[in-house]
């Protein structure tokens, strides 16, 4: 399986946020399809799960999962009525 989005943290402080999101186009449009979604709905919920690691949220635990799960859908939804429920995913590593 490929990886899907990768995030770095490049702050030099607390005060600042700048980072870098690499996001997996291909790996959006396979999923895309695999999850019935469309391709934009894909790609924000790429962005959304990057920003998420940026603000320090992790996905190793199942508990952690569910956190990071739930917030994605809970944005996905505020920017995108339509599309499928981030929490269908297991795209995410």
């Amino acid at each position: 399986m490929s990886t899907d989005v990768l995030a770095f943290d490049l702050k030099r402080n607390k005060s600042e946020l700048i980072a870098d999101i690499y996001i997996s186009a291909d790996t959006a449009l396979v999923n895309s399809r695999i999850y019935s979604s469309d391709l934009k709905t894909e790609l924000c919920l790429y962005v959304i799960h990057g920003l998420l690691h940026i603000l320090g949220y992790d996905d190793h635990k199942a508990k952690d999962i569910a956190v990071m799960r739930k917030k994605e859908a809970f944005y996905l939804k505020g920017h995108l009525p339509v599309g499928r429920q981030a929490s269908k995913s297991q795209s995410h590593t």
